[in-house]
């Protein structure tokens, strides 16, 4: 699973890496709001399980307090239709953070 996966730039260096040590990657999710990056990447990876949608909106969680005070105030639910089956199924996320323009 990828988040903020644009053209899948981290992913192909880490389904190197695995290769290189005698793995295979199946890439099962994939997130990005530009939907142009989000089709590279699915036709590059092969993700069975593309979405534009915010990342925010792919779990329902409350959280109160903070640092070490900071609690669930229930157990966070995957609301995705399609995804709740990754829950406890998914061995590694990668997420870099949300790239910016910067202006020339």
């Amino acid at each position: 699973m990828e988040l903020f996966c644009g053209a899948g730039g981290l992913a192909t260096g880490f389904t190197q890496a695995c290769a290189e040590l005698g793995l295979r990657v199946s890439s099962e999710a994939a997130v990005d709001q530009d939907a142009g990056a989000l089709a590279v990447y699915r036709a590059n990876h092969e993700t069975t399980r593309p979405t534009t949608d915010s990342v925010s909106t792919l779990v329902d969680y409350q959280v109160r307090g903070s640092r070490d005070a900071a609690r669930f105030l229930y157990p966070p639910e995957t609301v995705k239709e399609g995804w709740k089956e990754l829950a406890g199924s998914v061995d590694v996320v990668l997420a870099g953070p949300p790239a910016k323009g910067i202006p020339i």
